[in-house]
């Protein structure tokens, strides 16, 4: 039970922390961004997605893996894919011809029962695996309606607590 308990601080710690972040409530101190980037440290671990900064990855936001089937709407064209991971500012899906480098449009998704719609642009695509990853695309989110990044969020927040609490128990 002590074990969960502080896996259950760490992750609202966590989540109130970023919340701070992006809601501008205040700017983080020295002190809470580095409380921030070692929650973000243990998180990745407990789900075993850690992974360095290095000049191939850029990547600062906790990814979470989740497989859940999203749309990408463009002007022109729409795919149909999985995610393989998401974090609040983007997502990695699953699209066997992705779209090129730099497309924008909208995600869709189902965020536990309530829709969720937000602009994206393809900051990365592999049309090949590439690693552990399929062939796919990296999404950043951009211009984003409060009230739908807030539906996002609190999905991305549900879906963190259900994969460190089934990693842990």
């Amino acid at each position: 039970m002590g074990r969960v308990r502080g896996w259950e601080n760490w992750l609202k710690e966590y989540c109130s922390l970023v919340e701070k972040t992006i809601c501008g409530e205040e700017s983080l101190s020295s002190q809470d961004s580095n409380h921030l980037n070692y929650l973000r440290n243990i998180l990745e671990a407990g789900l075993g997605t850690k992974t360095t900064l290095s000049e191939d990855n850029q990547r600062t936001d906790l990814r979470i893996p989740l497989e859940t089937p999203v749309i990408l709407k463009t002007e022109e064209k729409e795919w149909r894919g999985l995610t393989v991971n998401i974090s609040i500012w983007g997502m990695f899906v699953s699209l066997p011809d992705p779209p090129p480098i730099g497309v924008k449009g909208q995600v869709l998704l189902d965020a536990n029962g309530r829709s969720a719609c937000v602009n994206c642009e393809v900051k990365w695509a592999t049309g090949k695996p590439l690693g552990a990853l399929p062939p796919g695309a990296g999404l950043r989110f951009f211009s984003l309606d409060p009230a739908q990044h807030k539906v996002y969020r609190e999905f991305c927040n549900q879906k963190l607590e259900d994969a460190i609490l089934h990693k842990i128990s």
